[in-house]
């Protein structure tokens, strides 16, 4: 059977949840099975950045897209993938700031196809708010929450080899009711307990600073993969300003990164058009020196802080 739908997720617990509901929505809304849906669904993990490498197959008749949001750094890429999909384009799901203003210049019958909700708390409780699974994905984009055994299997399976989008296919199955995915789920976590975990810990331990009440984390020399997660919200537990810096090596060259639970809005301090979150933030340290950053920050948090 020919593979007609195509749905365009964020690789994260939030995109792959989301991308779950989603497809028991549309299910519900064809009156067909999960099965059925299955053979005609193929399913791309993509982040807001690297849209460009969606390839949409001719095949394909509708899309679907789920907590991607504007690529901040480069606007024109996101429009250009949303003019790519054309009248294919069935429904885009996203939470991340900046649409509102985005869409606004975008036809009407375009906007039509986009259900953005800046204020939800993740992605997934836009599609369905009473399902358990949403707890889950709430958990993971706030970080503020304890996640669910299930969350944290999933989540610590995905960080195990984050460029393996097999895993993340693997969790969409089992989060549907297949369980015949869960030991290579829980060998996956496993990896990441041995190897990720411990490589965390080391590296909030030996390489993380405060400066005037804000943690900062250099791993521009780390050797290990580690989680990034884990690690902003260890560091942030040592910061008296519960905001953290972390300077790092990424796909765009080095990058900084920025996490708070302040009532500040990182992406306004920072001047960003759309595509993340006020309390947390990645920006190229081509555009921001580490000092500068660093500066920038603190001028902010003096404003509601002693």
């Amino acid at each position: 059977m020919e593979r007609k739908i195509l749905l365009v997720a964020h690789g994260d617990l939030d995109g792959i949840i989301s991308a779950v509901l989603l497809i028991e929505k549309i299910c519900h809304k064809k009156n067909i099975g999960q099965d059925e849906m299955l053979n005609q669904l193929r399913i791309k993990f993509a982040q807001p950045f690297h849209l460009e490498k969606v390839e949409i197959p001719t095949t394909i008749e509708e899309i679907y897209v789920v907590d991607i949001g504007i690529n901040n750094q480069d606007p024109f890429q996101t429009e250009d993938f949303i003019r790519k999909t054309g009248t294919k384009l069935i429904r885009w799901y996203d939470h991340h700031q900046g649409w509102l203003a985005f869409l606004s210049k975008m036809p009407g019958e375009v906007r039509d196809k986009f259900v953005i909700d800046e204020n939800a708390l993740a992605c997934a409780s836009i599609i369905n708010t009473s399902n358990e699974l949403t707890k889950d994905a709430i958990a993971a984009d706030t970080r503020e929450i304890e996640l669910s055994k299930t969350g944290q299997l999933i989540i610590q399976a995905i960080k195990s080899n984050r460029g393996d989008d097999s895993i993340k296919m693997f969790a969409v199955m089992y989060l549907l009711g297949d369980e015949r995915w869960q030991d290579l789920l829980e060998e996956s976590a496993s990896r990441y307990r041995e190897v990720q975990l411990p490589a965390t810990l080391k590296l909030v331990e030996q390489n993380c600073r405060i400066e005037n009440g804000i943690a900062i984390v250099d791993v521009r020399n780390a050797t290990e993969p580690f989680d990034r997660a884990l690690l902003s919200a260890m560091a942030k537990k040592l910061s008296p300003k519960k905001t953290v810096i972390i300077l790092r090596k990424g796909g765009r060259g080095e990058e900084i990164d920025i996490f708070t639970s302040l009532a500040i809005d990182l992406m306004e301090i920072f001047g960003l058009s759309g595509g993340g979150h006020s309390n947390r933030i990645s920006i190229p340290a081509i555009t921001w020196s580490q000092d500068g950053a660093i500066r920038r920050l603190k001028e902010a948090i003096s404003k509601i802080t002693p």
